[in-house]
């Protein structure tokens, strides 16, 4: 049987977080609430940065990714530009 490849879209503008890059990060419980409030525990649903802050209304902030989260300081994931910065990492 051949592999298929899984795709992870945004469940708001349906672009393929882990081929942009925005797939390794995990926000506040508050923040998710806000931004998918009938899906706040579904292991299947993605958002993209920018979908994220359209649903919230403001752009993230560093301490909106939790830093007990391990998914949030490993270097594991390759992470979009957009994403470093709202994590709090600086411009190389």
């Amino acid at each position: 049987m051949a592999r298929k490849d899984y795709v992870c879209s945004c469940n708001g503008c349906r672009a393929d977080v882990g081929k942009i890059k925005e797939f390794g990060y995990m926000v506040s419980k508050e923040v998710w609430s806000t931004a998918a409030p009938n899906d706040t525990h579904k292991m299947d649903y993605f958002l993209c940065i920018g979908c994220l802050e359209a649903r919230i209304g403001r752009q993230l902030v560093p301490s909106d990714f939790p830093t007990e989260i391990p998914m949030n300081w490993s270097g594991m994931c390759l992470r979009s530009k957009r994403l470093l910065l709202r994590m709090g990492y600086q411009q190389p």
